[in-house]
């Protein structure tokens, strides 16, 4: 899915489950925080922002440098960089996107001030090999923060301890690097990174939408099935399992999420 979003059943749908999650109020100041508190970008400063979708979070950057600031928004999906360069509100003089991968990035070493990463590393082939990507092209005391959900941190309650129990196993498997929030600080030392500082917060669910929203349950599913690793009437019996467990009130679901922090030495 993610890890490839130009050659998904449906690339379409995954614009706009980005689209949902931005539009997630708590999601979208906790993502706000994470930029403004901890990666602090400065104005004149050149971010870098990997994994950057449709490009909600470059323009939050791009606000924070300025106008003698840059940032520039890296993509794999060709589609999401289409799109975020429609949406774009800066000239590219200020925010530019550009379709490129993260692990082997087309840039000089030493350009960048900062760099952000949000819910792209668990979808990362080789993450260890981006963050030694991203360590180069960064000046020295340049800043890093990496901010992504913990999958293998997952729970999930739906009445029915057989049911959930499935489901966070299909869960897990649905994401390419389901551990990567709390692998982060070894990946930061392994790719020479310094002063790493962790930050942990929760994601809470108790309705069959939220959770649909947040962990994208009936798609995860769906691969899934389509994958063999279920059958199709498996699915339906959890899915009808949830969501009687959202309507007598039972249902609930939580993740950790991992900021992580570093410069390069």
């Amino acid at each position: 899915m993610f890890s490839d979003v130009d050659r998904a059943q449906d690339p379409r749908s995954l614009i706009k489950y980005v689209e949902k999650a931005n539009a997630n109020n708590r999601q979208r100041a906790l993502k706000e925080q994470v930029i403004k508190r901890i990666l602090r970008p400065q104005p004149g400063e050149a971010v870098l922002d990997v994994g950057c979708g449709v490009g909600h979070d470059a323009h939050v950057l791009a606000e924070l440098v300025g106008g003698r600031g840059h940032v520039t928004g890296i993509d794999r999906s060709q589609l999401m960089v289409q799109e975020a360069k429609k949406r774009s509100r800066y000239p590219r003089s200020r925010l530019a996107f550009l379709v490129m991968n993260g692990s082997n990035m087309e840039c000089e070493s030493g350009v960048f001030d900062a760099c952000l990463i949000v819910s792209t590393m668990m979808h990362a082939s080789r993450p260890a090999a981006m963050l030694s990507e991203v360590a180069r092209v960064l000046k020295v005391g340049g800043r890093l923060v990496v901010f992504e959900p913990d999958w293998d941190m997952l729970v999930l309650d739906t009445g029915d301890r057989a049911v959930s129990r499935h489901l966070v196993r299909m869960l897990r498997q649905g994401v390419k690097n389901s551990g990567i929030g709390h692998q982060l600080p070894s990946l930061f030392r392994q790719a020479g990174l310094r002063n790493i500082k962790v930050e942990c917060g929760a994601l809470t669910a108790s309705s069959y939408r939220e959770i649909n929203d947040a962990w994208r349950l009936k798609a995860i599913l769906d691969k899934a099935r389509r994958r063999r690793l279920c059958s199709a009437k498996q699915v339906q019996a959890w899915l009808q399992q949830v969501k009687w467990a959202a309507k007598m009130g039972c249902l609930f679901g939580a993740s950790a999420g991992f900021a992580v922090y570093g410069r390069k030495a």
